[in-house]
């Protein structure tokens, strides 16, 4: 998996789907962030999240922080056969134009 800059863009995401006081993101919040950024298609389907969720969140905790956050995102990229940083660039932009339709993220 590719190694890749982080944005502040995309670390204001990842702490919207940080639910209450956790430490990180996490299963049910990465999922519903796939779905809202339409991360699935027949490379990526839902049933390969709980995968990709265990494999990048750290041993014995139950959420992803944001460095296994963004190797999640390397392992998506990877399974649909993209540059990782052009998924981050989706992702930032998408999340740009969901701000700015709805004055906020969505939780």
């Amino acid at each position: 998996i590719p190694s890749y800059s982080s944005t502040r863009e995309l670390q204001a995401i990842y702490e919207e789907y940080i639910f209450g006081t956790q430490l990180g993101v996490d299963g049910a919040r990465f999922l519903k962030f796939c779905k809202d950024f339409q991360l699935f298609d027949h490379s990526f389907r839902h049933v390969d999240v709980d995968v990709v969720f265990a494999k990048h969140k750290e041993s014995g905790q139950r959420y992803l922080s944001f460095r296994g956050f963004r190797s999640a995102l390397g392992q998506i990229a990877f399974r649909k056969k993209m540059d990782v940083e052009l998924l981050i660039e989706y992702i930032e932009c998408n999340g740009t134009l969901r701000t700015n339709t709805n004055s906020g993220l969505v939780p």
